[in-house]
């Protein structure tokens, strides 16, 4: 199995050009007037009056959006989780996550984010009539809503938080942390009723599933266990589809297939009470001759200003190697994507001589059956005007995307080879950073068995050395695993200066002396990567570049 089964979902950072603000919108510090939207569960209207005495957050999202994916991996741990076993917020008032569902139909999908990431309550807004009130276009939004009356921080029902998007700063969970805390309780002239205790949960897990990566004909077992009242009964699923039999609290297959590669869970019940385990992805990867582990390519979503490209290299080594590169704008969109690039232009430079270029891929069938054995998103049609091409490398080469009017765009590189004899050495990207996007988000993967070390790095001053203007003077970088919840796991603002030897090993350039770039060595397992990269302090903008490259 493909480890990088769409790069889409492998970027954290939510990169959307808004539309047009809608006729209405609150702002924060508004008064929100009582609305009626429908439980999902339950076919029930629910009022925003019944949420009376907590402080309320709202999630809209929608199944397929992977920025909606992304936040809902964290907001569970780091919000409903966290509030919960805090017994409320600072001020002890009760915490309520509502999540609310913007993609009508498409039943089993929804259902499937439901059980993935364990959703409470979810209320369905198909005409985004209420979405449209807070913020106009794009997925998931953010609200936060002070329930609470006589509160001495803020009136009942005012606004105290609104954000499209999630991942506009390096810690989201904390920027909705301080303004759920930021509501504080009646004073004495002014009571309310007490917060309700949060109700002692019944079953808890202590033991989850964990993710795994083997080859074929492997035994495998995930393993489970929770603990409460009564007695627990056991349903494992794949990729949200129940398994057959598979009612323990251990999952065994004897050999694994390449069809049992997914993303398991388990939903336990006792009684009234049901939690729905974290996900485990089984990554069951062919076994090639000679193949132990390589960069499996790059992915970039950004947006582009009218005058603006965006730079991806990379480097193929050891013989020509079969590249997938292509620049997805209209079929971006069709995955709700809003402001993409009508028409993006790719060209294929060696140096500064550009040696290749495609502007629309025109139904191309070598390129469709490459996009379809990566395992990539298709193309919504032979005629759509997004660029691709599939063409052997041998030796450093960069792309440069570009659009006739400004949009979303997505640039990926993928290995479209077999075995490692010729490989991805490296791979980068050169983009400006600032208001609107405050970092550049790169994914990768790591294809093959057994772990490999990879240097990253974060250049902005040492970038003066090749006379690139405007680059960031002191840029941050962070790693995150995207193997079931998204984590952060590395993370460096200045280089180390030991590092310089293993920049020349591998043929980097070097950072000029006593600099602000950023660096750092990481041995991962096979799955996938994101890098962001932005400027320390949050606000500075300009030109940042991602590399990744692959250490002996």
């Amino acid at each position: 199995m493909k480890t990088h089964v769409s790069f889409l979902l492998v970027l954290l950072a939510l990169i959307l050009a808004p539309r047009a603000a809608a006729q209405s919108r609150y702002a924060v510090g508004n008064t929100v007037a009582n609305f009626t939207l429908t439980d999902r569960a339950t076919g029930r209207p629910v009022q925003l009056t019944d949420f009376a005495g907590k402080v309320v957050v709202l999630e809209w999202f929608a199944w397929w959006c992977p920025f909606c994916q992304a936040a809902a991996s964290q907001v569970g741990p780091g919000i409903v989780q966290y509030y919960v076993g805090r017994g409320g917020n600072n001020a002890k008032i009760p915490v309520l996550h509502v999540s609310v569902n913007l993609q009508p139909g498409q039943e089993a999908e929804t259902q499937q984010f439901i059980n993935r990431y364990g959703l409470g309550q979810v209320l369905n807004d198909f005409d985004r009539g209420l979405a449209n009130r807070f913020q106009s276009g794009g997925q998931p939004i953010f609200a936060i809503i002070n329930g609470v009356a006589g509160s001495t921080s803020h009136k009942q029902w005012e606004l105290v938080f609104s954000q499209l998007g999630y991942g506009s700063t390096q810690a989201p969970i904390n920027d909705l942390r301080n303004a759920i805390d930021s509501v504080r309780a009646a004073s004495a002239e002014n009571p309310v009723t007490p917060p309700v205790t949060p109700p002692t949960v019944a079953l808890s897990f202590v033991i989850q599933p964990q993710p795994l990566v083997v080859t074929p004909g492997t035994p495998v077992t995930l393993n489970a266990a929770a603990t409460g009242a009564g007695t627990p009964l056991y349903q494992w699923f794949r990729d949200g589809v129940s398994l057959a039999g598979a009612t323990s609290s251990e999952f065994s297959l004897p050999a694994a297939a390449l069809s049992d590669a997914g993303l398991y869970t388990v939903r336990v019940t006792a009684g009234t009470s049901v939690v729905t385990s974290t996900a485990a992805r089984l990554t069951v990867n062919p076994v090639t001759a000679g193949l132990t582990n390589r960069l499996g390519g790059l992915s970039v979503l950004t947006s582009l200003a009218a005058d603006q490209e965006l730079t991806v290299g990379f480097d193929s080594r050891g013989g020509a190697k079969p590249l997938l590169i292509r620049a997805a704008g209209p079929s971006l969109g069709a995955l709700g994507v809003p402001g993409t690039i009508a028409d993006p232009r790719l060209t294929l430079f060696n140096g500064t001589t550009a040696v290749v270029a495609n502007d629309n891929w025109a139904g191309n069938g070598e390129v469709a059956a490459a996009v379809a054995a990566q395992g990539a998103f298709a193309f919504t049609s032979t005629a759509s005007l997004d660029a691709a091409l599939v063409l052997p490398v041998d030796g450093a080469r960069s792309v440069k995307v570009a659009g006739r009017a400004p949009g979303a765009v997505i640039v990926e590189v993928y290995d479209a080879g077999a075995g490692n004899s010729s490989r991805l050495t490296s791979v980068s990207a050169l983009h400006q950073v600032g208001p609107g996007s405050p970092v550049l988000t790169a994914g990768f993967t790591i294809n093959g068995t057994g772990t490999k070390t990879v240097l990253i790095r974060a250049v902005g001053p040492s970038l003066a050395q090749f006379a690139v203007p405007g680059f960031l003077s002191d840029p941050k970088l962070a790693l995150f695993s995207t193997a079931g919840p998204a984590e952060k796991i590395a993370e460096n603002d200045t280089w180390a200066p030991g590092l310089a030897d293993t920049f020349s090993g591998v043929g980097a350039f070097p950072y000029v002396r006593g600099s602000l770039d950023a660096a750092l060595v990481a041995t991962l397992a096979p799955g996938g990567y994101t890098v962001q990269a932005g400027p320390s302090d949050g606000t500075e903008a300009g030109a940042v570049l991602i590399e990744v490259y692959e250490l002996p």
